[in-house]
């Protein structure tokens, strides 16, 4: 895409994002090769770089610097932030680790089934594929298949509250799954031959 000589819009900015044709790397490089003095930048971005600490806050060689009246200069930086316990929580073992994982990977859950067993907490998280109904019975019974290996059935019909051994609910609209907005849930038993 070539955007010479056109002052683009926020929205077209985002919209060229989305599509791969310009990165956050391309503007910030861009705005840096704007700024006035190059050598002085490079120099300001070096004494920034110098300052900084590697893995908390990390300065590029293309930062911006902001500079006034004052004795000094603002550089851009990357500062890391853990997501370790909180609530965005990427490695966790649960419904909503899943979905910040999906969603880091570029992934995002539109449409998906979360299953918790009740006791333990244990949850899993089931994508609704593109030609399935979404329909919460069906897709518990398919789930219920897949992870015993057949083993383990639904046991009567689902139950409209947190009733039974396991609960599930199916999310639409890409929210995360502890929204309390889902298209269906309900409690159920599963169980075995007899």
């Amino acid at each position: 895409m070539s955007n010479a000589g056109k002052k683009l819009t926020a929205r077209a900015i985002t919209e060229a994002i989305r599509r791969g044709d310009l990165t956050i790397a391309d503007c910030v490089g861009a705005a840096s090769a704007a700024q006035n003095y190059p050598d002085r930048v490079a120099e300001i971005v070096a004494m920034a770089d110098a300052a900084s600490t590697e893995g908390e806050t990390e300065v590029d060689d293309y930062a911006i610097v902001s500079e006034g009246d004052d004795n000094g200069a603002y550089v851009s930086a990357w500062v890391w932030v853990s997501f370790a316990g909180t609530r965005l929580d990427k490695e966790a073992d649960t419904a909503l680790g899943v979905f910040n994982r999906a969603s880091a990977a570029g992934k995002p859950l539109d449409c998906y089934m979360v299953v918790r067993e009740c006791r333990s907490g244990q949850e899993w998280v089931r994508p609704v594929r593109k030609r399935e109904k979404v329909d919460l019975e069906a897709l518990i019974r398919k789930w219920a298949k897949e992870e015993f290996d057949g083993e383990l059935r639904l046991d009567g019909k689902l139950m409209p509250r947190l009733e039974g051994d396991y609960y599930a609910r199916i999310i639409t609209d890409g929210r995360p799954p502890d929204s309390v907005v889902v298209w269906a849930s309900g409690g159920f038993y599963l169980k075995g031959d007899e």
